[in-house]
């Protein structure tokens, strides 16, 4: 935090600092909670590495070989990532490892992102295809409803003719036969 110049007020230098405080505080209560009591009836404290485990998560995890807010002072090569757990039960991971692993993040992250991208180009691909189909359906729409629309002013001229007696029609002969017979 920082201090403004009335010596009262205390603001955070980012959103980030504040969030990742936010949710190590939570994370902290949490683990407390969740924590046996000892024999005089208070509950275990955590110990320096449980504090750290859980700011590790609450500021994202180790990025490069570096943790938010403890930068290079902390060790990948001592630490295992893992939840929980006394320091015993954890093995520790060497240099070499940290880094084959690192880069195996990153080929995976590298991999996901080509994917991704690519679904989503096809998925605009898809939409644009979509566009542009129906933009023809309305084109079409439209010169289906100008074509209806002459059809029905030429079958109304037609029927005004005839009805007018302006031009003799004669009877179509299968029309004359059925008559007949």
């Amino acid at each position: 935090m920082k201090k403004l110049k009335d010596g009262i007020k205390t603001t955070w230098i980012e959103a980030r600092a504040e969030t990742t405080y936010n949710t190590f505080k939570q994370s902290l209560e949490e683990f407390i909670q969740s924590q046996p009591i000892d024999d005089q009836g208070k509950t275990i404290q955590p110990s320096q590495e449980n504090y750290i485990d859980l700011w590790i998560k609450a500021a994202g995890g180790v990025h490069k070989g570096r943790v938010y807010d403890i930068g290079s002072e902390f060790s990948s090569s001592c630490r295992s990532f893992g939840s929980g757990g006394s320091s015993s039960s954890r093995s520790p991971i060497n240099q070499n490892e940290f880094e084959l692993l690192n880069r195996r993040i990153a080929e995976i992250t590298e991999l996901y992102a080509q994917k991704r991208a690519a679904r989503e180009e096809e998925a605009k691909r898809r939409e644009e295809e979509d566009r542009r189909r129906e933009e023809e359906m309305r084109r079409k729409d439209v010169a289906f409803t100008r074509v209806t629309g002459d059809v029905e002013s030429l079958k109304a001229q037609l029927n005004y003719l005839l009805a007018s007696g302006a031009f003799h029609v004669p009877r179509s002969p299968s029309h004359f036969n059925k008559t007949k017979e």
